[in-house]
């Protein structure tokens, strides 16, 4: 019965470590940006189709990835992030990982920890935004993920395929931009930026 529930509970972490980079497909709403007069949502460069204040190198926060994925699997689950996720706008859009996403939780007396490490990139040539939305088509993506995971110390078997996918432009995907400060959110957990 324990095995059972060690399987599932890997199952659920990894599809949420997933789910951490590429989002669910339940739209999530545009964010309000009246409450910030500085944000924009859509506003275009030069009178194109892409905003001006994405342009630039972004750091997307992992650790606060871990932590709204942690969020999604509940159970006292405590996610910790490392290493770099960052997303380049200019004549292209270029996501580049780097990073780990860790998950720790009890499972009755032992610990249990499933670590996803997220590697590659992904582009795409035809990105635009319009009213607060992001769009195009990711034409090169060699992102990959592996999972590694331990109950009490033990490594168990990891699913080995881990519904995974580069953030998927083809889906809903809103953003907020001011300044410094940038939010992209699917659905799922939402990508916080800062200027690089």
């Amino acid at each position: 019965m324990a095995a059972m529930r060690v399987k599932a509970i890997l199952l659920a972490l990894a599809t949420a470590a997933a789910l951490s980079a590429c989002g669910t497909e339940t739209p999530v709403a545009t964010p309000d940006t009246t409450s910030n007069p500085g944000a924009t949502t859509g506003a275009p460069a030069g009178g194109g189709d892409r905003d001006s204040c994405l342009m630039g190198t972004w750091k997307v926060d992992v650790n606060n990835i871990a932590q709204q994925t942690a969020s999604m699997i509940g159970s006292g689950a405590v996610g910790t992030g490392a290493g770099t996720l960052t997303v380049a706008f200019g004549s292209e859009m270029k996501v580049t990982y780097g990073n780990t996403v860790s998950m720790d939780m009890k499972i009755g007396d032992k610990t249990m920890n499933m670590k996803s490490t997220f590697a590659g990139d992904a582009t795409s040539t035809n990105w635009k935004t319009k009213d607060g939305k992001l769009t195009g088509t990711m034409s090169s993506n060699n992102v990959t993920n592996s999972a590694v995971a331990t109950v009490g110390g033990v490594t168990v078997p990891t699913p080995t395929s881990v519904p995974f996918s580069a953030l998927n432009l083809s889906e809903t995907v809103n953003y907020t931009c001011s300044g410094s400060n940038a939010t992209i959110s699917g659905s799922g957990v939402s990508w916080k930026l800062t200027k690089a």
